[in-house]
């Protein structure tokens, strides 16, 4: 892993063994106050690929990632000046070749040219120092190489983080107006059958144990004008919800321009090579005179015995390529000013680059902020048009009220006659248990000892069953004074529960029925082997049927016939309570 300031270009590789037990996001902003003297200043930290490096991600999640970081007051109003590029920094590597690297293999030039041969023993060693004094601006060149590419790779990855949040951002709007397009239908469709339900509500009149003066219909007990209220208010807020979502979304548009915007200036930032092709002229320039001119320099040098006239003419071209050579390190080194100049250039338009990057940001996440507020408002519509869905269900929930209140009314003389029924019960016994004993002590108890046995002449005490009032407050409803509307309801509701009596019923006997072939087949196995075998049978095969056959149904299976007989009971003593209520007279003739 490798931790990277984003603006200087300069990036420091990390050892695995360092994030052990700690938070990447505390290695960083240690590395970035101890290596880079960021200080306490608030950092932006982003990772390969534009995400952003929060106090939650692990070492796992990194491996194999960069982190880029940029302080946050490099986004600030104020000029930010780039490092100064200087050749003579003590962290630069010096390397192109040093005289040690010359193309003569073991020997140095002092030992292979003849002494008699001065100029061009002289003119090779200022050929060698003109070179030493620009191997570090070249040096320098290769150093500004890797630091563009650390920026560009920065400059990716903050491209990549404006990209994904524009996305979720456009996103989260479209959902948004979605959401809001499906309230308002939703609304609508309410509000366009709230006059028809006020309506259907007037038609429906009131059980006369529920009238009083000024309410004799449906629609009396309905708040008409707080109804009206809350739809005119709802459609006021609609509007001006619908207002600042039309708002927000131009806002999003306008935003969406910028970024579009901004990512063409950042794909040109990314592709600016002015300081890669100053880098590389430095580098070629080098090159030219270490690896061309001064082995042609040396290649001048002439050998033993040679002419006079030779040697001169040799002697005056080895001075003009020393010249070639000393003008082509002086424009290494004059480049140095063109590099710093294109390196400054590059910087302030990265910094330009970030900080509209972070304009945009800035706007993304207002945005996001407004839409989530708006989000909000909508999901509250969809209660306030939940609460106007609700009138249409009115009808039918007042019916079932009815019916309701009935089947309690029902329940509490059936509970008050079962109470009635188990005191006659238990009075009956004791008055016969009584009866026994007054008999028993006539007969018996006057002939035995007083003290024999304590407590032998008590009585039975009498019986008493107390219910508490319940259900004293509900109206006198009983389903015999149901309006026709919710004697139909009624029906329709007993033909549905009767419906799903007979699904459970069935889905039991089929399961039965799924358990009793089984059985079935192997008794008539053990019939047709008894008699293709004889007529006795074995007695391993009797015992195994008389244990079958005390055996009996299952449990489970008498559990379900328990639980049927108990349901029909219920159903029959409710439907003999309901006969009796609806005609008296035809129940006791019965």
């Amino acid at each position: 892993m490798r931790i990277c300031h984003g603006l200087a270009g300069e990036a420091l590789e990390v050892e695995d063994s360092e994030l052990q037990g700690r938070k990447p996001l505390d290695l960083v902003k240690q590395y970035a106050r101890n290596r880079w003297g960021s200080g306490q200043e608030e950092l932006i930290v982003l990772t390969t690929g534009g995400g952003t490096l929060s106090s939650s991600c692990g070492a796992e999640e990194l491996r194999g990632c960069d982190i880029f970081f940029f302080p946050r007051s490099a986004l600030e109003a104020e000029a930010v000046q780039a490092d100064r590029l200087d050749p003579a920094a003590p962290g630069l590597v010096v390397g192109m070749g040093g005289e040690e690297e010359d193309d003569v293999v073991g020997q140095r030039c002092e030992d292979v040219i003849d002494p008699a041969f001065e100029t061009f023993r002289n003119n090779i060693s200022t050929a060698r120092r003109y070179i030493a004094e620009s191997r570090p601006v070249a040096a320098l060149a290769m150093h500004v190489q890797e630091k563009l590419g650390v920026q560009r790779l920065a400059a990716r990855a903050v491209l990549d983080n404006l990209v994904s949040h524009c996305t979720t951002c456009s996103r989260s709007m479209s959902l948004l107006e979605q959401k809001h397009q499906r309230v308002q239908n939703r609304f609508d469709d309410n509000l366009d059958r709230v006059e028809a339900s006020m309506a259907s509500l007037e038609a429906i009149e009131l059980h006369p144990a529920l009238r009083m003066d000024g309410r004799h219909f449906l629609s009396d007990v309905v708040p008409r004008e707080r109804i009206v209220r809350f739809t005119a208010g709802f459609q006021a807020e609609r509007a001006q919800l619908s207002q600042r979502l039309e708002k927000l979304k131009g806002q999003a548009g306008k935003l969406q321009s910028a970024g579009d915007q901004v990512v063409p200036k950042v794909e040109q930032l990314l592709g600016d090579d002015s300081v890669l092709k100053v880098a590389t002229i430095i580098k070629d320039l080098q090159a030219q005179a270490q690896k061309e001119q001064l082995p042609s320099l040396r290649k001048l040098v002439p050998s033993a015995g040679a002419v006079s006239a030779s040697v001169l003419e040799d002697e005056r071209r080895s001075a003009q390529m020393l010249d070639d050579l000393a003008k082509t390190c002086e424009d290494v080194r004059g480049s140095l000013s063109r590099l710093q100049n294109s390196w400054d250039r590059q910087y302030h338009a990265f910094v330009q680059r970030i900080r509209e990057v972070s304009y945009v940001q800035s706007k993304v996440r207002y945005v996001e902020r407004q839409a989530a507020l708006l989000e909000e408002e909508v999901n509250a519509q969809i209660g306030y048009a939940q609460q106007l869905s609700r009138l249409p269900k009115m009808p039918s929930a007042y019916h079932r009220m009815l019916q309701e209140v009935a089947r309690r009314q029902q329940f509490r003389a059936l509970y008050l006659a079962q109470s009635e029924k188990a005191r006659k019960t238990l009075s009956r016994m004791a008055e016969e248990e009584n009866n026994r004993r007054r008999s028993f002590m006539q007969r018996y108890n006057c002939y035995l000892p007083a003290d024999l046995v304590q407590g032998l002449g008590a009585l039975a005490p009498p019986a008493a069953v107390e219910v508490p009032e319940f259900d004293v407050q509900l109206p006198a409803i009983d389903f015999a004074s149901l309006p026709e509307e919710s004697k139909e309801h009624l029906t329709s509701a007993r033909k549905s529960d009767v419906a799903g009596r007979e699904r459970r019923t069935s889905s039991v006997s089929s399961s039965s029925s799924l358990r009793s072939p089984a059985g079935a087949s192997l008794c008539h196995g053990g019939v047709g082997l008894g008699s293709s075998g004889g007529s006795q049978g074995s007695p391993v095969r009797a015992e195994a049927e008389a244990s079958s056959t005390d055996a009996g149904p299952p449990p489970a299976r008498i559990a379900e016939l328990e639980a049927q007989k108990q349901a029909l009971e219920e159903q029959l003593a409710r439907v003999q309570l309901e006969l009796a209520g609806s005609d008296p007279g035809g129940a006791k003739k019965k």
